[in-house]
């Protein structure tokens, strides 16, 4: 149905490997804003992930902190290794369909994706994808913010010596 709506975008261009590689997304939260477009064709997951996020009324670091994304890997497709950009967030993805024949690899280590199985992992480590396959592949990727700084976050941005993000402010309320 979203392929049909024209809803999903390419995820992240630059970092699929060769020509005719697709890899796009179809985000559902992102930036602290639900797309209810998208989550109108997924309503109960929605409804279920919207009592979860935010999970902390802290700053984010960065724009996709946390966010519901639903990633389409083609077969043949591979994703260049790469990495979030810090260790706050944690992913969890839950292989929908058309898993079989694709892989995680974080930190080295080499995973298959399995249709009804979640991998979990710091956004923060190297990590690709590649879909060796003959379905498309469709992945529920849902980021949140470390529990760790999710917690206790005045231990951590204190150490910033400042109470801002280049995204947010974080008042003294939020102290």
């Amino acid at each position: 149905r979203a392929a049909r709506l024209g809803a999903h975008v390419p995820a992240y261009p630059a970092l699929v490997e060769g020509h005719g590689g697709v890899w796009d997304m179809l985000q559902l939260y992102s930036g602290r804003c639900w797309n209810e477009e998208a989550c109108d064709l997924m309503p109960r997951t929605a409804a279920l992930l919207k009592s979860q996020l935010p999970t902390a009324n802290v700053p984010y670091v960065h724009y996709n902190t946390e966010e519901v994304v639903v990633f389409l890997l083609a077969p043949g497709s591979r994703v260049r290794l790469h990495n979030g950009g810090s260790n706050v967030p944690i992913n969890a993805s839950l292989g929908l369909t058309g898993c079989e024949g694709s892989y995680l690899e974080v930190a080295g280590e080499k995973r298959p994706f399995r249709d009804g199985h979640v991998v979990c992992f710091d956004d923060g480590s190297d990590h690709r994808v590649w879909h060796e396959g003959e379905q498309e592949r469709w992945v529920l990727t849902v980021r949140s913010m470390h529990p760790q700084l999710a917690a206790a976050p005045a231990s951590y941005f204190s150490r910033a010596f400042t109470r801002r993000t280049c995204f947010e402010a974080w008042d003294e309320k939020r102290a």
